[in-house]
């Protein structure tokens, strides 16, 4: 069998989800033909196997840019397309076998004439290694790892993914669900964390209408997220230490739950969110200035004071009013900082992040508030513009 791909390994996504749908029908398939005393879910199982082969040729040709016909293809059509356009010049296995499942497909579907079990149970063997070879030759990849996860941008998204397709794949279901919220966390809910001075903080948006207004925006179902919240742990931060921590909600998140169904709708739904994510929903492209742009910070006057929190800061998801802010660093006059600067709500104040400013050991930059009356703030253009050698820009920002 070979054993990699002989051309490009870039897939489209259309291509790769056609590829998918057809794992999902080779799945569905191999548990009906599992049934072995019972002739008419074996029967359900054939028909989705030829339709799980037909689903991945047509990948393959698309994928090669092989000329459809104007007149409708069907499986056998899909070796004489796919042959000539391969690069490696190699043959697409089980055309013999092909020609059986399909004449087995037209007996059920056209003339009632249901399969013997005994003769075709091999069926579903041959059609997982017709899409195997499929799969190495044209994608490089095995079919296991054929998923829409290549495509997402976030290296920590796709980290947590492949450990909860890890954990499914040896139906450790719970792993698998706790994997899948770690994912979402880094999606989505990580945004939506409170950022008050508790050791461990929970991100839960489910109450917040603003998170329910952004998951509309990226065309994310807010009945499958809120299904998707109920069966996966809450994740948590330990603002100590930075670690992500979960908690189980007994009332959902029990055994009774962790199950291969779930576990799969998780997984999956994980994926559509984050591509979603990524997705550019307004038609246009908008450029934020922090931190697209670096800016050199330097006092006015003799001194400028940064601050934890915002003049007018109040008890919110972000501070607490209960605990009165605190002066963090003063700057003389002729300090110079980098970093990226946004305004406030009130405009009265300037958030400045920088290196330059205290943070904790276990982060790379710090943030403070400064009366936007005592900083001159000036652009800079590019980042060759750095003319201090003692600054180091964070890798999160380059």
């Amino acid at each position: 069998m070979p054993s990699s791909a002989k051309h490009s390994p870039i897939i489209r996504a259309e291509v790769l989800n056609r590829m998918i749908l057809a794992k999902s029908l080779l799945r569905s398939a191999e548990s009906l033909c599992g049934a072995t005393a019972d002739i008419l879910s074996f029967s359900k199982g054939i028909l989705f196997l030829h339709d799980a082969a037909e689903s991945a040729l047509g990948a393959v040709a698309d994928h090669l840019h092989a000329a459809i016909p104007n007149k409708d293809i069907h499986l056998l059509g899909y070796f004489d397309l796919i042959d000539p356009k391969d690069p490696s010049k190699s043959t697409l296995p089980y055309r013999t076998q092909m020609k059986v499942l399909n004449t087995l497909r037209v007996n059920i579907k056209h003339s009632g004439i249901l399969p013997s079990i005994k003769e075709n149970i091999h069926m579903p063997s041959v059609v997982r290694n017709l899409l195997e070879v499929s799969c190495l030759v044209h994608f490089g990849m095995p079919l296991d790892e054929v998923s829409l996860k290549s495509l997402i941008k976030k290296k920590a998204v796709v980290q947590q993914i492949k450990k909860a397709e890890e954990a499914l794949s040896k139906k450790k279901y719970q792993e698998c669900l706790l994997h899948s919220a770690y994912a979402m966390y880094e999606i989505f809910d990580r945004m939506w964390a409170p950022q008050r001075g508790e050791e461990i903080v929970y991100a839960d948006p489910r109450s917040n209408i603003n998170a329910e207004l952004r998951l509309i925006e990226k065309n994310v179902a807010l009945d499958l997220y809120r299904r998707f919240k109920l069966i996966t742990p809450i994740i948590g931060k330990n603002m100590k230490t930075n670690d992500l921590v979960a908690r189980w909600d007994r009332l959902y998140g029990n055994p009774g739950n962790w199950n291969a169904e779930n576990a799969r709708f998780c997984l999956d739904f994980c994926i559509d969110v984050a591509l979603k994510d990524q997705r550019d929903h307004s038609n246009h492209n908008l450029m934020i200035y922090s931190p697209g742009y670096f800016c050199s910070v330097e006092p006015i006057g003799r001194t400028a004071d940064f601050w934890s929190a915002p003049s007018s800061h109040s008890s919110s998801r972000y501070f607490d009013s209960e605990n009165p802010r605190r002066k963090m660093v003063t700057f003389y006059e002729g300090k110079k900082i980098i970093g990226c600067v946004a305004g406030t709500k009130d405009e009265s104040d300037l958030l400045v992040v920088s290196t330059e400013l205290p943070h904790k050991d276990i982060e790379e930059t710090g943030f403070a508030y400064v009366d936007k009356n005592e900083v001159k703030i000036t652009r800079l253009e590019t980042l060759s513009d750095l003319s201090w050698p003692e600054i180091q820009i964070p890798s999160s920002w380059q």
